[in-house]
């Protein structure tokens, strides 16, 4: 069984919907800049804040560790 989803342009399709269909717990990481320091803050599929890492690969270590597949968004 594929974990690929495709969906159609002629279909509607929420938000919600679209995590309905994600079986497995994604965070997506993107980086932001606190007091003149880059940070790379981890976001939940929801868009709730789950954590803030100093660097690039402490976020997708931080996600791996804690059983989340990490996407970087930019």
């Amino acid at each position: 069984m594929s974990d690929t989803f495709w969906f159609s342009s002629s279909q509607k399709h929420d938000f919600n919907s679209f995590l309905e269909l994600n079986c497995a717990p994604i965070v997506f990481i993107k980086p932001a800049k606190v007091s003149n320091s880059d940070v790379w803050r981890l976001y939940s599929a929801d868009g709730k804040e789950l954590a803030v890492a100093d660097s690039r690969d402490m976020a997708f270590i931080l996600a791996r560790q804690n059983n989340f597949i990490p996407y970087s968004v930019h």
